[in-house]
């Protein structure tokens, strides 16, 4: 089922049927994986700075560092639109070892470069939990949070994660608290992994 399909769906939504409609489509699309979404740092600040066509050439940069990672270790890129990428894991592991993977690219060819201004950088979030998986889109409370770790909290070269993420790598992987913060409205404990200690 495509998002368009799911929501042509709703369009039939009524009190009446709204119990049923929705164990129907829940049994039939409802998944538990990771998911992980990447930001650019510093949007605003470039474009007025050198143009929206510079940034723009330095984003697709990125995906071109970004998306054969996410498929080299498992995962599947969702969307890539406006500055964010999207992508689904099927485990913790693989879609945290992809993040350090995508900020390790990010940080050798920023390195290479001589001026700051060809720089870019991103910033990750990570959550495990349910959502609807669709062919071309996903929808759930682990994606809005996801969304919310990488676009509003995690700074640049950052990737946080839920306590959720962090017990199920913390033996594995460097993971450290960072105390809770409102992700919703909500206090959530939050934690960063610490890739270059890897």
């Amino acid at each position: 089922m495509t998002r368009d399909d799911l929501f042509k769906t709703l369009l039939t939504r009524t009190r009446e049927n709204a119990d049923a409609l929705d164990k129907e489509i829940t049994s039939s699309l409802e998944t538990t994986a990771a998911v992980m979404v990447c930001d650019s740092s510093g949007f605003t600040r470039t474009t007025r700075q050198k143009g929206i066509l510079h940034f723009l050439a330095l984003l697709i940069q990125s995906y071109h560092l970004s998306i054969p990672l996410v498929k080299n270790h498992g995962g599947v890129l969702i969307k890539n639109e406006a500055d964010n990428l999207i992508a689904r894991f099927d485990t913790v592991d693989t879609a945290v070892e992809c993040a350090m993977a995508i900020q390790e690219a990010h940080f050798k060819r920023n390195t290479s470069l001589e001026h700051d201004d060809e720089h870019f950088h991103v910033c990750i979030g990570i959550e495990y939990g349910k959502f609807l998986k669709l062919e071309d889109d996903i929808f759930g409370d682990a994606v809005n949070i996801a969304y919310k770790l990488g676009e509003d909290i995690a700074g640049r070269g950052e990737i946080l994660v839920t306590q959720t993420v962090a017990s199920m790598v913390k033996d594995k992987l460097p993971v450290v608290g960072i105390g809770s913060q409102n992700v919703g409205n909500i206090d959530i404990p939050l934690f960063r992994v610490e890739w270059q200690r890897r």
